[in-house]
């Protein structure tokens, strides 16, 4: 049988390992057949082709990498295999995503900047119409300085709104670079995935055509042996001629295979391989080349801002810039001038302090005085009402700063009843044992009146509800909370801050908070916990130590802050907000405690991201 031509092949390309050499495949055995010795090649043609392919692809990359240096030849050997194809094409997607992700900083930027320099030009227009709006002259260094420095602020504006364009122009660019570059990848990808698989395909043909020698020789040795195998029996009279004539024909099938593998292999190696080495190195560079010019341009565009900037704050020119503008207020000269504008409208004035003389009545000298005793004047004070067995009532005397005599009229305040059935101030145990409900009403009736009307309310349980009806609804539960119904808006006097008010005084009136004074220290350190997850878990532990009435409350708590949450959208109250609002209040507002309020907002705000987690929302 005939010796296949030795194929020469890098470690890593794709073939399996049986077929480096395919060594496997040389036979020196004379009784093979007869074309067993009549294809064998030169060792230096076999040497060449050896080499042919390192040598292409390393002079295809000798201009990028030099070749000079150890890693130099090392990249160049891997990128004569598929291994360093697949790099490249990792290599190309990361640039194509790093110049797609600055792209996208880029827009942002710009959008900051444009937001900030419409409220600076917002605030100009506004300004300078204020300025001009208010009547009567406004003259003086003052007002000079402040128009130079609002005509400077909208010269600001300006830069901005330049800084913000350049943005956009370079995001847009870098945008056009990454889809370009992504497309490239996309093509080359299948182009080597196309490729590299005619290798491998080629290959398996040529071992079915070695197996078929192999077995093809097997029947001849046996027809030449008289050995009747099961093939030779179905055969003709000649057997040991038709198994040579069997024999022949596999084994130029199988050299014909042979030719065709190297010549894919050859083509792999020459031609293909480094073609898409080249063309995906080329696309990398020109992406890492358009991503680094860019960024060159953006640290260039950064310091001109900031230049032009600095010079309207401070420059050194002639031209006015901010520092000059307000630094050369002169009050004295503002207020002398204001006064002498003002005398010059006036009528002439007397300078000089006047002298009057003392004129005399001619009434004078008097006559004397004579004595008489007063009658007495009937009392206008009204009787002093008593207070009723509910009331209690202060009395005091108010002195008439204004009568020079002395002496006051007495007053009586408004008589302020006693609460039949209080809850502001109650231990949350003793609501529980008293009114059997494991959530105070007080606490129930104002979530239900925020989360039907205050969800979208803008900084809900921040701003502050008007002090006589946040008094107003106390009283009301203090008295008879059983008949509180707060879906009824009219009971809470349309004002759902009020009721926010009124929720959180309750919780700072609490003798004990909700999450007590038993558990502070140890909800304070578990909140210094850096890890997110242990912080979480230990608080929930510390959470369910908690006894009953407090957990029931603490648990309908937090699930309705998460539900306020949800619409932080409109409320603007998301959890580090609302941590801030409740965090004091559910935990601890003693003087000594407040250097710990950092971590009570922290406590807090871990709670609330993980309320889910922590409670069942059922």
């Amino acid at each position: 049988m005939a010796t296949p031509v030795s194929v020469g092949q890098p470690r890593g390309s794709g073939f399996p390992a049986a077929t480096n050499g395919f060594s496997h495949h040389h036979r020196q055995n004379p009784d093979a057949g007869p074309s067993s010795q009549q294809h064998h090649q030169p060792q230096n043609q076999q040497s060449q082709n050896q080499q042919q392919p390192q040598q292409s692809v390393g002079n295809s990359q000798g201009g990028a990498g030099g070749g000079t240096t150890q890693t130099s030849r090392d990249v160049n050997e891997v990128l004569q295999t598929e291994l360093g194809l697949n790099a490249l094409l990792s290599k190309l997607r990361e640039s194509a995503i790093s110049a797609r992700d600055f792209a996208g900083f880029l827009k942002k930027r710009a959008q900051i900047e444009e937001d900030h320099a419409a409220g600076l030009k917002k605030l100009c227009r506004v300004t300078h119409d204020t300025i001009h709006r208010e009547p009567g002259p406004r003259r003086g260094t003052l007002m000079k300085g402040l128009q130079e420095s609002n005509r400077i602020h909208d010269n600001l504006a300006d830069n901005g709104v330049a800084f913000a364009a350049a943005l956009n122009a370079m995001s847009e660019e870098l945008t056009e670079l990454s889809n370009n570059i992504e497309a490239g990848r996309k093509q080359w990808k299948n182009v080597v995935a196309n490729s590299e698989k005619k290798g491998p395909t080629s290959y398996h043909e040529m071992e079915k055509a070695r197996n078929k020698v192999d077995i093809a020789a097997k029947e001849y040795e046996n027809a030449r042996n008289g050995t009747r195998s099961r093939s030779l029996l179905s055969g003709g009279r000649h057997p040991e001629e038709d198994s040579r004539k069997k024999l022949e024909v596999a084994d130029m099938e199988y050299m014909r295979q042979v030719e065709l593998t190297n010549k894919i292999h050859s083509e792999l190696f020459h031609v293909e391989r480094p073609q898409s080495v080249k063309a995906l190195r080329d696309l990398i560079l020109e992406c890492d080349a358009g991503l680094s010019l860019q960024l060159q341009k953006f640290v260039a565009l950064n310091e001109s801002f900031a230049l032009n900037n600095g010079r309207a704050v401070s420059g050194n020119g002639g031209e006015s810039d901010l520092r000059k503008a307000l630094l050369s207020v002169d009050d004295e000269a503002d207020m002398n001038g204001f006064i002498m504008e003002f005398a010059s409208k006036s009528p002439p004035q007397q300078v000089g302090m006047m002298k009057f003389e003392v004129q005399k009545h001619p009434i004078f000298p008097l006559p004397p005085i004579q004595q008489s005793q007063p009658e007495p004047q009937p009392s206008t004070q009204p009787p002093h009402p008593h207070p009723g067995p509910g009331d209690r009532a202060v009395s005091g005397t108010y002195q008439n700063p204004n009568n020079p005599l002395g002496g006051g009229a007495k007053i009586t305040p408004r008589p302020v009843r006693r609460p039949v059935k209080p809850v502001f101030g109650v231990p949350l145990e003793v609501l529980l044992q008293r009114d059997g409900n494991a959530v105070p009403i007080v606490v129930i009736q104002c979530m239900t009146a925020v989360e039907l009307y205050g969800l979208n309310v803008e900084g809900i349980y921040r701003q502050a509800g008007a002090t006589s009806h946040i008094q107003k609804i106390k009283e009301i539960f203090d008295n008879d909370s059983s008949k509180v119904d707060f879906r009824n808006p009219d009971q809470f006097f349309h004002d759902v801050n009020s009721v926010a008010s009124a929720l959180k005084q309750f919780f700072r009136e609490l003798p004990d908070p909700v999450l007590t004074y038993g558990l502070y220290e140890e909800f304070i350190e578990s909140a210094k916990i850096d890890d997110d997850n242990a912080r979480r878990d230990s608080l929930h532990a510390l959470i369910n130590r908690l006894p009953d009435a407090h957990y029931a409350t603490v648990r309908a708590l937090v699930l309705h802050l998460s539900r306020v949450m949800q619409y932080s959208g409109q409320n603007k109250m998301n959890a580090w907000n609302l941590s801030i609002c409740f965090g004091p209040t559910l935990m601890s507002a003693r003087q000594e405690d407040l250097k710990n309020t950092n971590w009570q907002h922290r406590a807090l705000d871990t709670i609330l991201r993980n309320a889910l987690d922590i409670f069942d929302d059922d």
